[in-house]
């Protein structure tokens, strides 16, 4: 049964991030990466790219599908590792709080990233979680938001070492 409802969530994220996947696809190779952002040169060049505008299209929606396709893949992974459907619905607990979800999952054996990357997975899911908090992505607002190929990639390592966890230990 704890196998069944952690694939029903695995399911649904893979949903999510297919969909952002489609989105990214559709604005790829138009816009500038902004991971590539170093320096205030590398911005200044970046804001000159004739995509740039385009890096604002689809961002609130380009972030929920991020955010919640990263929620619903670290609850199955949760779930799998025998945390209760109860437990990651309570406010108290996990709710929607997905950094609480990420730190969880590193301690049931959810350790992918390396030193440096894992400083940037930390301030991507932390940058997602205040963002869902504060409902920045669900209504209008003057906030500039951004959004890099890389949390891409962040999200995919994490669906893969999910899925395999899953799908190839009995836990």
């Amino acid at each position: 049964m704890k196998k069944s409802k952690a694939l029903d969530f695995l399911r649904l994220a893979e949903e999510y991030f297919k969909a952002l996947q489609f989105l990214d696809q559709v604005y790829k190779d138009k816009v500038p990466d902004i991971s590539q952002i170093n320096t205030m040169d590398d911005f200044k060049k970046i804001k000159k790219h004739p995509g740039y505008p385009l890096l604002f299209e689809m961002i609130n929606v380009k972030l929920f599908l991020a955010r919640h396709s990263l929620e619903l893949v670290l609850k199955s992974f949760l779930l799998h590792k025998g945390v209760n459907i109860s437990e990651l619905k309570n406010r108290k607990s996990y709710h929607h709080n997905i950094e609480k979800c990420y730190y969880s999952a590193k301690k049931f054996g959810l350790n992918i990233f390396k030193n440096s990357e894992e400083i940037r997975v930390k301030v991507f899911i932390s940058e997602l979680n205040k963002y869902w908090w504060d409902k920045i992505y669900e209504y209008p607002n003057k906030l500039i938001k951004g959004f890099s190929k890389y949390y891409l990639e962040i999200i995919k390592d994490i669906f893969v070492y999910v899925r395999k966890d899953i799908l190839h230990n009995k836990n």
